[in-house]
Order: C-alpha cells, then structure tokens, then sequence
C-alpha cells in the first residue's frame, strides 16, 4: 500500500489531508511521490488515521504496490478498451452466449434477453466505476 493507497482507502483528496493533518498540501504529494517523511510529519499523519507510527512509515516506504496501480491505469485508453479486457467482461460474454445457445433449442420465447439485459445494465455500472477509480487515483 503507499500513502496514496491509504489516502484513497479512506476517501480523502490530498488537499482533505493535508487540512486533518495540518501539513502543506504540497508535503502530502511530496510524501506520495518519493515515499519519505518526516518524524513529525509522520505523527501528523498518525493522528489522521488513527494507526502506529512504525506502520504508517511501513505503509509511506512502500511504494511497489502504487507502481503496479500506476501499470495498470495508463494501459487502459478509455473506458471500452477496459470493458473489453476485463475478465468479469469475458464471463459475462461467456454465460450469455450458453444462455443463448439453450434458450434457442429450448423454447421459441426469447427469455436469454433479460438477464443479457439486467446482468449487462450492472456490469457496465460497476465496471464504470471502477474505471473511474483507477483514473481519479
């Protein structure tokens, strides 16, 4: 996890931050960037979070896994392009095209529709937003 990570985790801007933590807003993205900080700006933070001092610099010193986030974000170009290599999307795809296969030697009511519909409606929603998150992040 990274600073970044932990910020995120808990829903604050790094402006939000640095206001709870009555530290620069430009320390927060100094702190993000090269993954050191100050004792006192440890405890600062400390307070914020309401964690250990020996974790939080663990966590700040740890900057593997907002590299591979950093990876992932800039391989997708829109939104489509992560639609499309989404795992969750393949199995979507997948199911729907049994659904079809056995609704069409099955019956002459097209029942395949509705869950194609439904499934499809919230799959969408909630891949969106985890695009959205990756890209604000």
């Amino acid at each position: 996890m990274g600073l970044k990570s932990l910020r995120l985790k808990h829903s604050y801007s790094q402006e939000k931050l640095a206001d709870l933590s009555k530290l620069s807003t430009r320390t927060i993205q100094r702190i993000e960037k090269e993954h050191k900080a100050s004792l006192s700006t440890i405890k600062a933070l400390c307070e914020v979070f309401a964690i250990p001092s020996e974790e939080l610099k663990t966590i700040i010193e740890n900057k593997d896994d907002e590299v591979k986030e950093e990876k992932i974000e800039k391989n997708y170009k829109n939104f489509f392009e992560y639609l499309i290599k989404h795992n969750k999307t393949h199995i979507f795809l997948l199911v729907n095209i049994v659904f079809f296969i056995v609704n069409i030697l099955s019956s002459t009511y097209l029942w395949f529709i509705y869950p194609l519909c439904i499934w499809g409606f919230f799959h969408i929603r909630v891949l969106y937003k985890e695009y959205k998150n990756l890209k604000l992040s």
